[in-house]
């Protein structure tokens, strides 16, 4: 087990959920690259509140953390930074299907030491390099989210290729059958539909089937049939839907979304934070996560609702 999420949050291993959140802030507001604080540390201590924020994911690293022991070495602000890169190190996760183990392909040192590779064919290999293509679609006529959904977007691409260097962003993907998306993140031959949402800094929970903004139930699309829609159109992929929720100004751990009710349900609606955690597990667990699939690439560029 690469980091000692308990450890790095200053906790004991039966903290409970108040505890994690209490010191998940203290220690963002302390280290966070914004104020002068460490990147590196940074990711641990988001990677740790992550794992241990979700009843799911803490059952499974609590099971493999029983068997391992994690070296640590003391940092400022009684949190624990594990040595060398920070990797979640996590077992396979709760989501619309059961996630690939990590440990192999996942975001570790390994994958993110490997050099990108090009696989399949396309018409033109130069469009691997290109982390964005496209652009969002408008929402109505009057679209004033559309600035803020592409800067979340961005930071999303920009953080999940931190640990998954072949993935690639395509914006404004229209499918078949079905509507258009605001993106599509890729590596390999596994794909997420992701749909960025506007709401207010207020509570939020998650069901399993219902979001509540506030104590009120709020709409949210189905991005399961996004997804198999998408298979679809890709052939050879594989892919999963998000709905990320972001809040003005952006703040990649607010909203925080609640757990109630059935715990072994799908996540959900995330935060920046959580949803990149959900694409960097998925993405990684594919055979080919170091990989921009020039064929899957080229399209869903043609997918694409409006082009560069």
């Amino acid at each position: 087990m690469s980091q000692d999420h308990y450890g790095v949050l200053g906790l004991e291993p039966g903290a409970d959920d108040v505890q994690i959140r209490k010191a998940f802030r203290a220690l963002s507001r302390r280290h966070h690259p914004d104020v002068g604080g460490d990147e590196q540390l940074y990711r641990s201590i988001s990677i740790a509140y992550a794992e241990l924020s979700d009843p799911a994911r803490r059952r499974g690293y609590d099971a493999a953390r029983s068997g391992a022991a994690s070296p640590r070495t003391a940092t400022p602000g009684g949190a624990s930074r594990p040595p060398g890169h920070a990797s979640s190190g996590r077992k396979a996760t709760s989501g619309a299907s059961a996630r690939s183990s990590t440990s192999a392909a996942g975001p570790g040192p390994s994958l993110r030491e490997r050099p990108v590779r090009v696989t399949g064919s396309g018409t033109d290999p130069s469009v691997a390099r290109i982390p964005v293509h496209g652009e969002l679609a408008k929402r109505g006529i009057f679209d004033r989210t559309r600035a803020h959904r592409e800067a979340i977007l961005r930071e999303l691409l920009r953080s999940v290729s931190a640990d998954v260097p072949a993935a690639r962003l395509i914006m404004g993907v229209r499918l078949p059958h079905a509507d258009t998306y605001d993106a599509v993140v890729v590596a390999g031959t596994r794909m997420v539909v992701v749909c960025a949402l506007p709401t207010p800094d207020v509570a939020h929970s998650w069901d399993g089937s219902t979001l509540r903004v506030g104590g009120r139930v709020a709409t949210v699309p189905q991005l399961s049939l996004a997804a198999t829609a998408l298979e679809r159109a890709v052939f050879g992929g594989r892919a999963e839907g998000q709905v990320l929720l972001y809040t003005t100004p952006l703040d990649p751990f607010r909203p925080v979304v609640d757990r109630v009710g059935a715990r072994g349900s799908a996540s959900g609606p995330l935060n920046l934070s959580k949803t990149r955690a959900e694409i960097t597990t998925f993405l990684a667990g594919g055979q080919e996560a170091d990989a921009v699939n020039l064929g899957i690439l080229d399209r869903l560029i043609e997918l694409s609702a409006t082009r560069r």
